[in-house]
């Protein structure tokens, strides 16, 4: 669906020209430039914002934006040992606007610092103590110099952050413009940190009651696939309650819930459909919705099939359907019911996935363990390799299968946060240097999807994943020495594959003259 232009005053539309466009952020009104790039995945034309020109006023006009120039100011620094480079420039081009968008909401220094950490936090998931020392040795002390970030200044500086949640939404909210689906996920974060009021004593889906907290994410689907918005709630409120307390804060509407398979409760579908609220939900295997009949039939009985990362997925749909009674006399050769459809489930089976299974099943039964018997296996082989999906939208079973996977991804990328959280708890002092932390994680996660939609528009995701090009990357140096410019470039990364995934980004990175390193 493609969304429509709105339509501003007089005064601001005078700025619109061609690859222009202006974005809306609360009362005030903003230019950007943009470039439109055919999408070889989608096979459609995409626009992507490339520079933030500067705020539009109805006394001033455009007030132009502050290009800061302090690396080419500043006397360029003396460097005799080789600065980690290639990661840097990249995520630093990749992200530009994200860079210019803080600097709209945050004063420079504190922009610039959430922008290092992000970059840094990605390029190497690291606790935030070595941060200091892996901007000493990199590219960043050149493209931002001067920036402080030790144990005090970072303190401060999550504190200052995670105070103004204005700011933190009004940021998100540039990146929700024209997007068509919007996909909620919500994650436990398991915390014993006294200081945090957040955490408190929680139920999940894998009946660990611990002092959690409830990080309810949300990701754009289209135009592009990458995190915009996050909330964070207490540990006691279970993930449906907090939903409309996101929407409110963040004003949106047109998304889906993709849950776990905890959440497929009556109450909780309820909620969602009480609320308009769309929704895909995985079903336990032992749900009553699923006829397992229809599986036992075998794979030459299913409904169809397709691929997805190189396994074959079969499907086989079930709909439920509600009887409704026709008021009135019936009249003859009527039918005395009518049907309607409510709900859709489908039911996918993955043979690779279920031969594992069976195997590791076969394998407890072999050593004995407790529960596993051959007559349980038999009653359970049906279901090993399956999963239902549960869903008010129409929608085909491949749409709705990858739909649903693309969870997986999301959680794969909290996943590297949560697991830095201990290291990082001495920064966590209260729940205002908490929000400071998600945020910057979230700045992280922003740039993890620039570099994943890179690949994945090149086709190369089952040969690349993010973490490779960055070890790539990482091997590209810089040095200053005697002002003269060194990079080196080692032989073994090879260049014409990254200029695959980044084209442009890799004419910048990769100048002609470059010294390699034999």
């Amino acid at each position: 669906m493609k969304s429509k232009r709105a339509n501003y005053p007089k005064w601001v539309e005078e700025f619109r020209g061609e690859g222009r466009e202006i974005k809306k952020v609360g009362s005030c009104y903003y230019l950007y430039t943009f470039k439109t790039v055919y999408d070889p995945m989608t096979k459609k034309p995409k626009k992507i914002s490339t520079g933030y020109l500067g705020k539009i006023t109805e006394d001033s006009g455009l007030i132009p934006a502050k290009h800061r120039q302090k690396a080419t100011l500043m006397k360029p620094l003396e460097l005799g040992r080789p600065l980690e480079a290639g990661a840097v420039e990249m995520l630093e081009l990749l992200g530009s606007d994200i860079l210019e968008n803080l600097q709209l909401f945050y004063r420079d220094e504190l922009a610039e610092a959430i922008f290092i950490i992000g970059k840094i936090r990605l390029i190497e998931p690291t606790a935030l103590k070595r941060v200091d020392f892996l901007y000493s040795n990199s590219y960043d002390t050149v493209l931002h110099p001067r920036i402080r970030l030790g144990k005090n200044e970072l303190t401060a500086l999550l504190r200052e952050i995670g105070r103004n949640r204005l700011a933190q939404v009004n940021f998100m909210k540039l990146y929700t413009v024209g997007s068509e689906f919007l996909l909620f996920d919500g994650t436990r974060i398991v915390s014993y940190s006294e200081n945090l009021n957040l955490a408190q004593i929680g139920y999940n889906h894998c009946s660990i009651q611990d002092p959690q907290m409830n990080l309810l994410y949300c990701f754009s689907l289209c135009p592009t696939f990458g995190p915009a918005y996050f909330k964070v709630n207490a540990g006691d409120k279970p993930d449906v309650s907090v939903l409309k307390n996101a929407l409110d804060e963040f004003g949106m509407i047109n998304f889906i819930m993709i849950a776990d398979k905890g959440f497929g409760s009556d109450e909780n579908f309820r909620y969602l459909q009480d609320n308009g609220i769309s929704y895909i939900v995985p079903l336990k295997r032992n749900d009553s919705m699923i006829d397992y009949q229809s599986l036992k039939k075998g794979i030459s009985h299913m409904e169809g099939m397709f691929q997805y990362h190189n396994r074959t997925i079969y499907y086989c749909t079930m709909k439920k359907y509600k009887a409704v009674k026709q008021r009135g006399r019936v009249k003859a050769g009527a039918e005395h019911k009518i049907t309607v459809l409510q709900d859709l489930v489908i039911t996918f089976t993955d043979l690779g996935l279920k031969n594992q299974e069976i195997k590791d099943y076969n394998e407890r039964i072999e050593r004995g363990c407790k529960g596993y018997t051959f007559v349980d296996f038999q009653e359970k082989e049906v279901r090993m390799g399956t999963l239902t999906l549960r869903t008010d939208m129409d929608l085909k079973a491949q749409k709705l299968y990858e739909t649903y996977k693309e969870r997986e991804s999301i959680e794969d990328a909290n996943k590297v946060y949560k697991d830095v959280l201990e290291d990082d708890k001495s920064y966590m002092q209260d729940s205002d240097a908490y929000n400071g932390w998600l945020f910057l994680n979230h700045i992280s996660m922003m740039l993890y999807y620039r570099v994943f939609n890179c690949i994945k528009a090149a086709g190369l995701t089952s040969r690349y994943s993010v973490k490779d090009i960055m070890t790539y990357l990482k091997r590209f140096t810089y040095q200053k020495i005697n002002g003269e410019e060194i990079r080196e470039i080692p032989t073994k990364v090879s260049i014409d594959k990254l200029r695959n995934i980044f084209p442009e980004e890799m004419k910048r990175i990769v100048p002609e003259k470059s010294n390699k390193k034999n």
